[in-house]
């Protein structure tokens, strides 16, 4: 019993010693902490280049998320009734789109 609560002490410790020895090592060896100047002051800062990311070409498949606000109150109604709200969505945006591609509509 002792020995493991011994070894418990000894770990903590080397851990605390370990923490310490890096701490000192920057203290040492760090410019800024010595009160000198940086080495990086000297050199030009790199401008920022802008990163192109490739995006994937997108198919009518493709699935994206969609999301509609209700009210509390109107979302319980519709879980009482058992009435799925995204299905009906769906459903109601597929035969807008419809109804809009029959009457030349553009959709914006």
């Amino acid at each position: 019993m002792n020995d493991s609560l011994a070894s418990q002490q000894k770990s903590k410790k080397t851990g605390g010693d370990v923490l310490s020895a890096r701490l000192l090592y920057l203290a040492l060896k760090c410019p800024l902490l010595q009160g000198k100047h940086c080495q990086t002051e000297a050199i030009r800062p790199v401008e920022p280049q802008p990163v192109k990311t490739v995006k994937p070409p997108r198919t009518d498949d493709a699935l994206v998320e969609l999301r509609i606000v209700l009210p509390y109150g109107l979302r319980k109604q519709a879980q009482d009734e058992h009435i799925n709200c995204s299905a009906l969505f769906r459903r109601a945006l597929k035969r807008s789109l419809v109804s809009r591609r029959s009457s030349g509509a553009r959709c914006d």
